[in-house]
């Protein structure tokens, strides 16, 4: 395996006035998971391409180890790429879609099918080898496109969206298999989604992009705890973080329509606080400290049942909070008072989007 590395890597289309990756810099450390999350259109595709040698930087430089790979084209990168579509060949079998690429490389017979063997097996797919991709499942085809890939042992895998096309129980399945499966190669590996779950809970770090730019490069529980730019902070979290617009003066922070307003120690700054659902709570504890907590009274207007929690929206003067609880009784246009720990709340400076709290 080998390392992946960025630096100030631009990429435009239609002559130069669609900026789709825009100075990126990022290092993908050898034998690491590392996913690029972020909505339809910022650029995670562009980047995975810009790696694969499908797409060509307008400046900048990509280094695969140690080798500047700019010139190189996508088959002298010594990469595996899964697509969302897995791009099996359907008059092809199974055994046939697993073992072109290595039969391309003139590897013999005997050695092919004991690779090819090897991977089904570790896949659970050694009984399809005879069949058409046609006659697969959704997740039995996106093991074979996996097969293609591991059975290369190339020097870095990229993978864009393969969970998208499967149903929600079997990418809950396929997250876990993925992930055991990648640390057991101990491969490189760049994932790109835009699905939270899947950045959060498979990768050793996740890349938020926001229009051709990163925003924060993190571990998952840095990214949800700490995130460094309002973008992260209302793009990471389901459901999304509050945002309460408002000032911070004299040491307290007012909000736009004066309903919350609280002491802080910092800087007169035009601001965004954050508070996540979950940080919210509508029960009132004995014996809570306002010099501890934020406290505030609001009215539940609304009820959504979440499984085993809710999610209450809480009006407190003009502004609707979301929080979870996991009871709601009949609290609909009760008023309720709500609490949060002052360590939970975050704030971003609203000129830059960036992160003012520790």
């Amino acid at each position: 395996m080998a390392k992946v590395s960025f630096e100030g890597v631009t990429k435009t289309f239609i002559d130069g006035t669609l900026v789709a990756v825009n100075n990126a810099t990022l290092v993908i450390p050898d034998g690491k998971f590392i996913t690029i999350l972020g909505p339809s259109g910022c650029g995670k595709s562009t980047l995975l391409r810009l790696a694969a040698g499908l797409e060509s930087p307008d400046s900048g430089t990509i280094y695969i180890g140690e080798q500047n790979v700019n010139a190189l084209s996508p088959r002298q990168r010594d990469i595996a790429m899964v697509f969302q579509n897995y791009a099996l060949y359907p008059h092809m079998t199974i055994q046939q879609n697993i073992s072109i690429g290595l039969k391309l490389r003139g590897i013999k017979s005997e050695e092919i099918d004991q690779q090819v063997n090897k991977v089904t097996s570790q896949l659970s797919i050694e009984e399809t080898l005879k069949r058409y991709p046609a006659q697969l499942s959704g997740g039995q085809q996106q093991r074979v496109a996996l097969a293609r890939a591991i059975v290369r042992n190339p020097a870095v895998f990229l993978l864009d969206e393969p969970l998208s096309n499967l149903d929600a129980a079997l990418r809950e399945t396929m997250r876990a298999e993925l992930k055991n499966l990648f640390k057991m190669l101990n491969a490189t590996v760049m994932y790109v989604t835009h699905d939270q779950i899947e950045a959060l809970s498979m990768s050793d770090t996740v890349v938020i992009m926001d229009k051709g730019l990163i925003r924060q490069i993190d571990p998952p529980a840095v990214i949800y705890e700490k995130p460094a730019h309002i973008f992260v902070a209302e793009f990471v979290g389901s459901p999304r973080m509050n945002i309460i617009k408002g000032k911070i003066e004299n040491d307290t922070f007012t909000s736009l329509d004066t309903s919350i307003t609280f002491p802080i120690a910092c800087s007169n700054k035009q601001v965004f606080l954050g508070i996540r659902p979950e940080s919210l709570s509508a029960i009132k504890i004995s014996g809570t400290s306002p010099d501890k907590h934020l406290l505030l009274t609001g009215t539940v207007t609304a009820i959504e049942l979440l499984g085993s929690q809710y999610l209450l929206t809480v009006t407190v003067g003009n502004t609707a909070l979301r929080v979870i609880t996991p009871q709601a009784d009949t609290l609909i246009q009760k008023t309720v008072t709500l609490f949060c720990d002052y360590r939970h709340l975050h704030f971003f400076e609203e000129q830059t989007g960036l992160r003012l709290t520790g």
